[in-house]
């Protein structure tokens, strides 16, 4: 396959930003050794193809409402995350007195036990669903 200028002059802004292959860069380079007057067609409009400056579509206000509303859901997540520890391990918390280990609800009252877990359930499903909705933003 012949290399031709059209080639060169898709690849140069590559290479003028310092973004292309090690195979690119000598491909380019030795297109322009062997032709001079586009080296220095390429050298004078080097800033063309380069922006000097990437405009920004994003007002700072819609920034930190975005910053804002980011740090909000972290912190639902994490507060889920809490709760859900502690609603599943607090049926298995225990105490020692003079008559030994008692667990404080598991053995006492069974039904209540399981209501706990129910309720650790429901955090546990919310704090997959703030996870998945985060993995889904990019967070």
């Amino acid at each position: 396959m012949k290399v031709t200028r059209d080639v060169i002059t898709d690849l140069l802004p590559l290479y003028l930003a310092n973004e292309a292959s090690a195979d690119t860069r000598a491909l380019v380079e030795s297109f322009l050794q062997q032709n001079p007057e586009f080296s220095r067609l390429a050298k004078e409009r080097a800033g063309q193809f380069l922006p000097t400056e990437i405009p920004s579509t994003l007002n700072p206000e819609n920034e930190m409402k975005t910053l804002e509303r980011t740090k909000r859901l972290l912190k639902i997540r994490s507060t889920l995350l809490g709760c859900s520890f502690f609603f599943t391990l607090f049926p298995f918390a225990f105490t020692f007195d003079t008559s030994g280990l008692q667990w404080l609800v598991w053995s006492k009252n069974p039904t209540e036990a399981a209501v706990v877990l129910g309720i650790a359930g429901l955090f546990w499903a919310g704090y997959y669903a703030m996870k998945r909705r985060l993995r889904a933003a990019g967070l």
